[in-house]
């Protein structure tokens, strides 16, 4: 019930100021391709303070948007605003839109959307239009989901036809690549983590498509695994690390020590690429033993551990400054959390909000962006 009511307030409060008279400024909104009337008619919202441009490090979060088919425009509006200002006061500047597709098992050839929880193309552009009123650089990611190809991780798919594979894929992507491009989206990654998939030459022709329908940056998101080992990549412009790399350290491991580990784990592998580096996704589960599994789900009889998960957040954005790195994106919220009224004992381990951690990332992004 305190969700429901927060939530409720939330959405009074939005539509007040949807009657209000504050607006936003005329130069704002033609920056966005707007006009002055149009800017007259906006209601005033929070702004990012320093909006993300080339050479300025972007300091992300990852939102992870299983759509819910019981929210109507107005309500997926008001969870957008709700998500953007909540961003805003961690000092995030870049935020990283996460949606599933699925495919027909783990052989499939057939990718599509999952029939509750893809958002469309005309959904997503809601959370879209809220994140240019507020100046927040935006990254869109298609990601796998693995209950479609279970039990297999969606870096072992194996299609029976790769042809038809890419074709469908490329068929899914090119909406959204095209509403991205109307929205002036600053970054479409054209993968997520598909190892077995990733050193395939088909990634040209899905690329040469792409391109043709999107005219920001494409980029894919290689496994910190295969990225240690070097394997191919798609023809991209950039390519960025999902690093769940394990640590042997202990659950009372000093910051100092994981800083030290990330340094050596960036020293080896990025080298000199490290000030180009972006870190897709980063992040560990609140409970025990989690350096040595980062990326673990973790299970209810697994203890609850706050520090570690804090303490983790700390030694990346120790390396990212130490290391100069071009961007951070920490996983994640959902776009259903409501921060302020969520328990910190949550089943959900892998997420910061309202955990120590949320206040190792404020204060991590109040210093990487001054």
């Amino acid at each position: 019930m305190r969700t429901s009511r927060a939530f409720i307030a939330l959405l009074a409060v939005v539509l007040a100021l949807t009657a209000c008279t504050d607006v936003s400024s005329p130069e704002a909104t033609q920056a966005r391709g707007g006009s002055p009337a149009q800017a007259a008619s906006e209601p005033a919202v929070p702004q990012v303070a320093r909006p993300w441009q080339k050479g300025m490090p972007e300091l992300g979060v990852n939102v992870l948007w299983e759509d819910s088919k019981d929210d109507d425009d107005e309500v997926t509006r008001a969870k957008a605003r709700r998500l953007l200002d909540y961003l805003i006061s961690l000092n995030v500047n870049a935020v990283a839109v996460n949606f599933p597709f699925v495919i027909n098992g783990r052989y499939g050839t057939s990718v599509g959307a999952h029939k509750a929880h893809t958002p469309s193309p005309e959904r997503m552009a809601i959370l879209l239009e809220e994140a240019q009123r507020s100046r927040m650089r935006v990254a869109i990611r298609p990601l796998l989901d693995e209950t479609s190809v279970a039990p297999a991780w969606r870096g072992k798919i194996s299609p029976s036809s790769r042809d038809k594979w890419f074709t469908s894929y490329t068929k899914f992507l090119t909406p959204y690549a095209e509403m991205a491009r109307e929205h002036r989206v600053a970054e479409f990654v054209v993968g997520v983590e598909l190892n077995s998939l990733q050193g395939d030459p088909r990634w040209k022709k899905v690329v040469t498509a792409l391109r043709s329908s999107f005219d920001g940056e494409l980029s894919y998101s290689v496994n910190f695994d295969v990225y240690e080992d070097g394997l191919r990549t798609p023809p991209v412009d950039r390519v960025g690390v999902d690093a769940y790399f394990k640590v042997q350290a202990d659950d009372d491991a000093s910051v100092a020590k994981l800083t030290a580990a990330w340094e050596r784990w960036l020293d080896r592998h990025a080298d000199d690429r490290a000030a180009g580096l972006v870190l897709h996704e980063v992040g560990i589960a609140a409970q025990n033993g989690g350096y040595r599994h980062p990326a673990s789900w973790g299970k209810s009889s697994v203890p609850l551990n706050l520090t570690v998960q804090r303490n983790w957040y700390q030694a990346v954005c120790n390396s990212a400054e130490s290391r100069k790195l071009a961007g951070v994106y920490f996983w994640y919220m959902r776009m259903h959390h409501d921060p302020g009224s969520e328990d910190p004992k949550q089943a959900d381990r892998l997420t910061f909000v309202d955990r120590p951690a949320e206040s190792v990332l404020r204060d991590c992004y109040e210093r990487l962006g001054a």
